[in-house]
């Protein structure tokens, strides 16, 4: 049985109109094998509506207005309860009756829409992690990672300084600069490069600058230009980068690494440091102003190593830094003690 034979006595009464401006007539709705007849008072047929090309062009919960076509050329109206629950019910079947799910093709597309986005995000997932090290990875991490690279280095460009007097004086430099933190500072030959950022606020000088130095604020303020860029080291980005992926994950999660993770944070970092200072930037210039360290001597030092830079009016000098003759003396023989 169907929905249509549950329906095939019920009659009603409706408004027929064939055109917008036709005033209409009434009309005698009933059911027939696949339409909705209309017939004349006299039962003669007037019009057969096919049931599945039916639809509501308006309902205010009394009265129902139906068409043929969503223009609603042709319409009929009828505020017969049963009628209006009857063409509904039917309506409302052949409605998931012409929904046939989604086909084979459309869940081929699908499930490639889900691969695309899959691939998508595992091919994004190193450029994020990359560009958030610095944010992921703890600074006590960090440190860490810079202890065990230092091996590495040194095996490159040669010891450290470690003139015990000159290393006191550079201790000084620290502690005017950076109080608040774990900063720490080494001198080493470095050949071209001036500086290197370590993570975990590990700042690696070249001996040149130290010896060439006219002041403890010109050593201070390149301090403070590696301290500016040890936050985001090219070391921790190396982590992440390309198939290292997977190391740096693991090292963040149990601050564990393998050689070969270390060796491509070395590569990188050293890489990335042969590029250069580029200048003056403003974090470097904030690092000396909190500490009320004058800016002046490092963009003369700056400008004699050949990197233009500027300072504006509103980098005052601040209070120098105070060292004893000797210790001054010792700091430039850091590296011949």
């Amino acid at each position: 049985m169907t929905a249509l034979d549950k329906y095939q006595r019920l009659e009603a009464t409706g408004l027929w109109r064939q055109s917008p401006d036709d005033p209409g007539r009434e009309v005698i709705m009933q059911f027939g094998k696949a339409t909705l007849v209309l017939n004349a008072s006299d039962d003669s047929p007037l019009a057969h509506w096919s049931i599945p090309a039916i639809e509501i062009v308006a309902d205010d919960g009394e009265t129902t207005v139906y068409a043929l076509d969503s223009d609603g050329y042709e319409t009929l109206t009828t505020s017969d309860r049963d009628m209006r629950a009857a063409l509904s019910a039917i309506l409302a079947g052949k409605s998931a009756a012409t929904d046939p799910g989604p086909t084979r093709g459309g869940r081929i597309l699908k499930a490639l829409t889900v691969l695309v986005a899959i691939a998508a995000l595992i091919t994004l997932i190193p450029t994020f992690l990359s560009s958030y090290s610095h944010r992921l990875i703890a600074p006590e991490r960090a440190g860490l990672l810079s202890a065990e690279m230092m091996p590495m280095i040194e095996a490159r460009t040669g010891p450290r300084c470690t003139f015990g007097p000159g290393i006191r004086a550079l201790d000084s430099i620290v502690a005017r600069l950076d109080p608040a933190t774990a900063m720490r500072l080494d001198v080493l030959d470095l050949g071209d490069l001036n500086l290197i950022s370590l993570p975990g606020n590990h700042v690696l000088l070249n001996r040149r600058i130290v010896e060439t130095a006219q002041s403890a604020d010109e050593i201070a303020g390149w301090a403070a230009l590696g301290l500016a860029g040890s936050e985001k080291s090219p070391a921790l980005r190396g982590l992440f980068d390309g198939g290292g992926v997977w190391d740096g994950m693991r090292f963040w999660a149990t601050g564990h690494l393998a050689d070969s993770a270390k060796t491509r944070a070395v590569n990188r970092v050293l890489i990335a440091s042969g590029s250069g200072v580029a200048g003056l930037d403003e974090k470097a210039a904030d690092i000396l102003s909190a500490a009320e360290l004058p800016v002046r001597p490092l963009a003369k030092s700056l400008f004699r190593n050949g990197i233009t830079t500027t300072i504006g009016s509103s980098e005052a000098d601040g209070r120098p830094m105070d060292l004893a003759d000797g210790d001054w003396v010792a700091l430039q023989e850091i590296c011949n003690g």
